[in-house]
């Protein structure tokens, strides 16, 4: 289990480092293409960073919590553990008196086991002696030296009196022989009972203490065992919250840098929108300029019907006619030719046959040459200021994307390609996208 579980606190950590090392990866720096986009991005990271940091400090807390508490259960443990090996001392000492004790009544065993059997010894002497006074007083019969018949063949007083002495010892031996002999039998019984006695106890106080010290060796093998579970349960929450520590200062380092990167994004976002501000600024008064030029041509025009500048001339705004052509159709809302409804016509048409020249109205770059849809071949030309022209259904394109062209520099050949009813240039002029009528930049 405890592999298990270091595995999946190994697979998570991993998990939370590749999610902050994703995070950690710059999504854009300055001058970035869309920087509004990119700062969107960095906040929903950032947030996510902050979510994540909560969820962290809540499962630290927790932690922390658990932590606290297997270290008070293992301080429990730990005095409990203390009183039970006191206890086990103890326990052990009883058995070491208690062996004292069996080493001093085996000693008093084998002494009251010699005097027992010294007692028999001489129980058997006095035995013998007896008998053998028992035997002589059966062979000499009534005139053994023993018996108090051979008195009366005495004739001398004195012999008398000396053989009555005598017979009345040898009777006081025999008497004296018999007490000791019973004397030793009651000896030998009660040493007997006393040696049984002292080995009935000792066994029963051994086995006191055999089982007192059994009981508490078996409380502490339990309760070392609990210390180590509680211990290893410290171990593995000490562990988790390293690894949260270091999450969690991962997340932190995380939403130090989006932060970082939020500010520079929206720095940058202000610039550009200033930039965009003064663009404005200056196309409104170039728009103002054109009108009151287009204006003062019309208030100069005389009788004669208003008519295009000459193609090969410069216009009065300073641009060149695109085509040598004739205008064929005016900006503005239409029927279309090919599709017979009302549509914006949103650039105008000038009718030349096939491979006519087709010219830069004004310099500019080159941005996009070739097939584009509906125009067919296609120019398109910026012209700085937000100011762009296209020209479309070309037969053929003579630049390319990055070219620098100059005013009348021819750039394609007229032709019928895209939804085209026939040979023609159709010329568009747009300010930041937005089409505009080319005729007031080509009178």
């Amino acid at each position: 289990m405890r592999v298990v579980r270091k595995g999946r606190r190994l697979a998570r950590r991993t998990v939370t480092l590749v999610c902050v090392a994703c995070f950690v990866l710059p999504v854009t720096g300055a001058g970035a293409a869309d920087p509004g986009s990119d700062l969107q991005a960095v906040r929903r990271q950032l947030e996510g960073a902050r979510g994540g940091l909560e969820q962290i400090d809540g499962r630290r807390q927790t932690t922390i919590a658990d932590l606290t508490e297997s270290q008070t259960r293992l301080a429990a443990l730990e005095d409990r553990l203390r009183a039970l090996t006191g206890d086990l001392t103890r326990a052990q000492g009883s058995l070491a008196a208690a062996d004292r004790t069996l080493q001093a009544t085996t000693g008093q065993l084998v002494a009251t086991e010699q005097q027992l059997e010294d007692t028999r010894t001489d129980l058997a002497d006095a035995r013998e002696v007896f008998a053998g006074r028992a035997r002589a007083s059966y062979m000499y019969g009534g005139t053994g030296p023993s018996s108090s018949s051979a008195l009366f063949g005495m004739d001398d007083a004195n012999q008398f009196h000396r053989a009555l002495g005598y017979v009345q010892r040898v009777v006081a031996n025999d008497r004296q022989q018999v007490a000791l002999v019973a004397n030793l039998e009651r000896q030998v019984e009660a040493t007997a009972v006393e040696l049984a006695l002292l080995q009935e106890r000792h066994r029963a106080e051994r086995a006191v203490a055999e089982a007192e010290r059994d009981r508490v060796a078996v409380l502490v093998n339990e309760q070392q065992g609990l210390r180590n579970a509680v211990v290893a349960e410290t171990d593995r929450h000490a562990a988790i919250l390293a690894e949260l520590d270091a999450d969690r200062a991962a997340h932190v380092a995380l939403i130090d840098s989006l932060e970082t990167e939020s500010a520079q994004l929206e720095q940058e976002l202000r610039r550009r929108a200033e930039e965009a501000r003064r663009a404005e600024e200056a196309r409104q008064v170039e728009d103002a300029r054109r009108v009151a030029a287009a204006n003062a041509r019309r208030a100069s025009r005389s009788a004669p019907p208003a008519a295009l500048a000459p193609p090969s001339q410069p216009t009065a705004s300073g641009w060149r006619m695109p085509s040598d052509g004739r205008l064929s159709s005016g900006y503005g809302m239409r029927r279309h030719p090919m599709f017979g409804t009302a549509r914006m016509h949103t650039g105008v048409d000038f009718a030349a046959p096939t491979g006519t020249p087709i010219y830069a109205a004004t310099g500019g770059v080159v941005v996009s040459a070739g097939w584009r849809g509906g125009y067919g071949l296609a120019v398109v030309i910026d012209h700085g200021g937000g100011l762009a022209t296209l020209s479309a259904h070309a037969s053929e394109i003579h630049v390319s994307p990055g070219d620098v062209v100059s005013r009348g520099q021819v750039i394609a050949s007229t032709g019928s390609t895209g939804q085209s009813t026939g040979p023609h240039l159709h010329f568009e002029v747009r300010v930041n996208g937005e089409p505009r009528d080319p005729m007031p930049y080509l009178r």
